[in-house]
């Protein structure tokens, strides 16, 4: 699934190399996947004789043998690309197949973009890809599904459908060409160059692609297995505070789930092992790595067939022997729960308004509607853990949504949204006729608006069109939804801008809107674990987020606190990209644009806004 599921069908996932041909070969059984050396190696010449190009070995072990090495050369004596998984054990010892010269090692990154605390790793880790949360096919007591995964296993046909992606690109070159191309390719996410944690670096498909074309690569030797470790042990003295502690997303859960978890207080640079325990059983979830302060964050999948009723998350420092737990209680997905959506609805007719709520992520089951009452007023309860797109809509009116709600499936988790429903649309969305532009006044044609005064002059001193992007409206009135009062605004693709006269003839008299708050009512961001800021990391108490990384130079470059206002969110992946919310936009970094002025940006919230008030389509 991961290598190669179809695509653009509307089903399921997308494989890396959605037109590449998979050749089923069972090597392993058993209810944890288990087998010898032996089955593994009889498996490899069998694909190889059978015409495979490419292997996807998901699998291995601390030890070696003579058949297994002979199955490795024999592969690649007749031009086959093994990919294998790096494994789950950050022990530093070697993994096979592995660790083997000629094969392609995976590590795992997670969703920070960097090494998991669970990846193996050593002087034969080459290469290494995204392994938290993975979403793919599965099998399921008989039936076909779709399941979260952790691990290498789960990185390492990401590496492999990028192969088949490079073959396709340019059919001439060897199993050595695509290896070389994908780690000369990748994205540096470590130490600079070669590290024995992410290896050369971390998959980038666009230019393995792009390099294939481009024709074969210099010839070189394979990173032996034995080159020494370059990269130190990070040392560091144990952040004064209180105990080890647990925090997770939702304490509501399903089996199958994605869990979010932060930990905090444990002892610094060391594995934390990961268990669920229920009805008398222990069962692994995996490890996580801290930082130099004791705190890490960590996402794992819960068993498929996790059995429902009460359990306990619990975490181990490996080192300190530190330990804390979580209660949580699984649930049947779509089962009953007892969270609550409620709000009133304005600016149509009383009971002329239907609310739409829509299972997103993590929940399953059909489409809620309501009709909102006399007074406006509309609620939906009994709801489980998860995401919700929540929409209304009435005859004659503008749709209104979708807002992203998320609750924890607990009775006390009561969200209030409240929805404006627009009968008709501002006048001033409409183009504009095209008037000279001049030193105050500028007319864009490309969105039929115009921009002067102390508008002009904002997005002149602070970025421009690079960071705020055209305008898209006119300057009008609009009731703030903050504070109640009303403000001359005008809308651009990534922000809103509003006027304040009582700031007149202050750096405050033109503020960003507070869209980042806007964009995410309803939405929870578990706060990240405190610790000391320094120069490249900080942490911020007010909200009890931190900001690192590109985040963190595009922030301080562009105006900081007084332009964008606090981190609202730790990192997060959404929509493909990784990005950060703030109190008055989000930021979205972009790879494909890496070490350019476009590395990081804005996210379109203007236009974001205007679309759900149903201002633009």
């Amino acid at each position: 699934g991961i290598a190669a599921a179809s695509s653009n069908n509307g089903r399921g996932v997308a494989g890396v190399s959605w037109g590449a041909r998979i050749m089923p070969v069972k090597v392993l059984g058993g209810e944890r996947g288990s087998g010898s050396d032996e089955q593994v190696a009889r498996g490899i010449r069998w694909a190889v004789d059978n015409g495979a190009r490419i292997l996807n070995l998901s699998l291995g072990g601390e030890e070696t043998s003579p058949i297994q090495d002979d199955a490795i050369r024999y592969a690649h004596e007749r031009n086959v690309l093994v990919v294998a998984a790096a494994g789950n054990t950050p022990d530093g010892k070697p993994h096979y197949p592995a660790a083997y010269d000629t094969v392609l090692s995976v590590g795992a990154t997670g969703r920070s973009d960097t090494v998991t605390g669970f990846s193996s790793f050593g002087p034969y880790v080459d290469v290494s890809a995204p392994g938290v949360g993975i979403l793919s096919t599965s099998w399921n007591e008989g039936s076909l599904t779709y399941e979260y995964g952790n691990g290498t296993s789960f990185s390492c046909p990401l590496v492999a459908g990028a192969a088949a992606l490079v073959w396709s690109a340019n059919p001439s070159l060897t199993a050595d060409d695509v290896r070389f191309i994908l780690e000369d390719s990748s994205d540096d996410v470590g130490p600079a160059g070669w590290d024995e944690y992410s290896g050369r670096g971390r998959l980038n498909v666009q230019r393995a692609v792009q390099m294939a074309q481009q024709g074969k690569p210099p010839t070189r030797t394979p990173t032996p297995v034995n080159q020494p470790t370059n990269t130190p042990v990070p040392v560091a003295t144990r952040a004064p505070g209180t105990g080890p502690a647990l925090q997770v997303d939702s304490k509501q859960v399903a089996p199958g789930a994605l869990l979010a978890i932060i930990g905090s207080g444990f002892g610094p640079n060391e594995i934390v092992d990961l268990h669920l325990v229920a009805s008398g059983a222990d069962r692994g979830l995996g490890t996580a790595q801290t930082d130099a302060q004791g705190g890490f964050r960590a996402e794992v999948a819960l068993p498929r067939d996790q059995p429902l009723g009460a359990a306990r998350l619990t975490a181990e420092g490996m080192s300190s022997n530190l330990t804390a737990a979580v209660d949580l209680n699984v649930t049947q997905n779509g089962g009953q729960g007892q969270s609550v959506i409620k709000g009133t609805v304005r600016g149509a007719p009383p009971g002329e308004v239907t609310v739409r709520l829509t299972p997103a992520l993590g929940v399953a089951g059909a489409e809620l509607t309501t009709r909102a009452d006399a007074s406006g007023q509309y609620s939906f309860g009994n709801l489980t853990s998860g995401f919700y797109a929540l929409s209304a809509s009435a005859a004659g009116a503008l749709p209104a949504g979708p807002f992203v709600v998320q609750v924890d499936g607990t009775a006390a988790d009561v969200r209030t949204v409240d929805i404006t429903v627009a009968v008709t649309r501002p006048a001033a969305f409409d183009r504009s006729p095209q008037v000279p532009s001049t030193g105050d006044q500028v007319y864009f044609p490309e969105t039929g608006h115009s921009l002067k005064g102390p508008f002009l002059k904002f997005w002149r001193d602070h970025g421009g069109l690079a960071i705020f992007g055209y305008p898209i409206s006119e300057e009008f009135a609009e009731v703030s939804a903050t504070d109640g009062k009303t403000y001359t605004v005008q809308y651009f693709e990534r922000n809103r801008f509003e006027h304040h006269p009582e700031f007149a003839g202050t750096p405050n008299e033109v503020l960003m809107g507070l869209l980042g708050l806007e964009m995410t009512r309803g939405r929870t961001f578990q706060p990240g674990a405190p610790f000391q800021s320094t120069p490249t990391q900080v942490y911020f108490r007010e909200t009890g987020h931190s900001l690192s990384g590109p985040f963190l130079r595009y922030w301080q470059a562009n105006g900081g606190l007084a332009i964008f206002g606090y981190p609202i969110s730790e990192e997060l992946m959404e929509n493909g990209y990784l990005v950060q919310y703030f109190e008055r936009n989000r930021f979205e970094y972009h790879p494909e644009f890496a070490g350019s002025r476009n590395e990081v940006l804005l996210g379109l919230l203007g236009i974001e806004v205007a679309r759900r008030n149903g201002w633009v389509q």
